[in-house]
This record gives structure tokens, C-alpha cells and sequence, in this order.
């Protein structure tokens, strides 16, 4: 795969955690950080690493500087996203 073709980029967060975009299993472990994310798109989806570095951002009040580890991860064919819940408003009850 060349980064030519690759259509579909999912971002990994050790300071977000979240669900597979296609199955919902769980991407971010409070021991192994992303790696149990950048694991399973790899395996169950077929993503390739792009990039694995690092990020800063500053917390919400300003005064602390807050560091984590993000992995970009492509695919040229990716399977499709999981579909959104149903959100019936007004139901019968």
C-alpha cells in the first residue's frame, strides 16, 4: 500500500479513549495504551501503521502541559463503519 491509496486515516489516542470505528471492540488499554488498539486494526481490519509519535496539548485550564502517544493508521480498502445507534425519539411506551 502506498500512501497514494489509502483512503480511510483513524487517529489513536492514549488521551482518548473510544471504540474500533468498525466493531466497537475497545482501542485504548490503561496498561498497554494504544497498543491494544494499533494491534487490532492491524490484525482484525487490516490498517497499516502511518505514523506513531508523539503530541502536547495544554489542559482546559491552561496551566498544565498534557503529553500522549497517537498512532495514524490507513487502509486502501477499509471495511465499512459500524452503523450509529438508532435514536427513536417519541416512542410508544
Amino acid at each position: 500500500m502506498s500512501i497514494e491509496t489509502v483512503k480511510k486515516v483513524v487517529e489513536l489516542s492514549s488521551s482518548l479513549h473510544g471504540g474500533c470505528v468498525h466493531c466497537n471492540a475497545s482501542t485504548v488499554d490503561s496498561d498497554d495504551g494504544i497498543a491494544v488498539g494499533v494491534n487490532h486494526y492491524v490484525t482484525e481490519h487490516g490498517y497499516r501503521v502511518l505514523h506513531v509519535g508523539q503530541q502536547s496539548s495544554w489542559a482546559p485550564d491552561g496551566k498544565q502541559l498534557w503529553h500522549s502517544t497517537v498512532a495514524l493508521l490507513g487502509h486502501d480498502n477499509p471495511p465499512a463503519d459500524k452503523k450509529p445507534p438508532e435514536i427513536i425519539v417519541g416512542g410508544n411506551s
